[in-house]
């Protein structure tokens, strides 16, 4: 007679049975985060649809402003000197490789401080940076252009606004940096890419739900500026922008 509890026959089951576990945690431990991206990203483009500030109508005249992207990151551009505002008196052209510049216009965007200042080309992206950028682990910084008057194309949107939105757009960018004793915005030596920019320390941390473009979404909302409901990625923002 056969011994049941000596047969290979129960043991078989139970590593079918163990492989069948391992099986279903793994396909769910890979759908899991694919179903999450998948929410991400229809969020992120629902909400691009959704304008605020639906009654913005630039006025007739007053400042122009500008948006400029890459594909994948967003920034605002003022003009040096308006409305009484004279962005040298905040920061040093003494930080520049170039002080000598006599710049119309500046830039702005802010960013994960490693992302930012150690990823200069793509090929530079390590893991690790952008895992911490992706769980906002690190701190964050703002990334300083002073320019000439960038050239409107379809990276580039022009915006004309009232003065009083230009000073809401000054008081968001001012609140972002971290500054000295002497309320000094502090820069970070040897980080900028180029003679004509600088990188300063920033308040907050980058995020899946806080990126560098709802940064920027954020400021012109706050401005009363026609954008969107949200915007991770830059498509958000520039959809509501007019094109020249």
């Amino acid at each position: 007679m056969l011994d049941r509890e000596r047969s290979p026959l129960p043991v078989a089951l139970r590593l079918r049975r163990v492989l069948r576990l391992v099986l279903r945690l793994a396909a769910r431990a890979i759908l899991l985060p694919v179903g999450l991206v998948t929410l991400y990203i229809g969020l992120a483009f629902g909400a691009a649809f959704i304008p605020v500030n639906r009654d913005f109508v630039p006025p007739a005249t007053g400042i122009d402003i500008f948006i400029a992207t890459n594909g994948l990151h967003t920034d605002i551009v003022l003009p040096a000197r308006a409305a009484g505002m004279d962005w040298r008196e905040i920061f040093s052209l003494g930080d520049l490789g170039d002080p000598a510049i006599a710049p119309a216009y500046i830039g702005f965007g802010w960013g994960d401080r490693a992302f930012y200042v150690e990823t200069r080309r793509w090929q530079d992206l390590r893991p690790g940076t952008a895992l911490k950028a992706l769980f906002g682990l690190g701190p964050s910084v703002l990334h300083v252009v002073w320019q000439g008057r960038p050239i409107e194309a379809g990276n580039i949107r022009r915006v004309r606004i009232a003065p009083v939105q230009l000073a809401h757009l000054i008081r968001y960018i001012r609140a972002a940096l971290i500054t000295d004793a002497a309320a000094r915005p502090i820069a970070i030596p040897g980080a900028a890419y180029h003679a004509h920019d600088a990188f300063y320390e920033a308040h907050g941390s980058y995020s899946p739900i806080l990126t560098c473009n709802e940064w920027l979404r954020r400021a012109l909302a706050d401005a009363g500026i026609r954008t969107a409901l949200w915007a991770p990625f830059d498509y958000g923002l520039i959809r509501f922008l007019p094109a020249e």
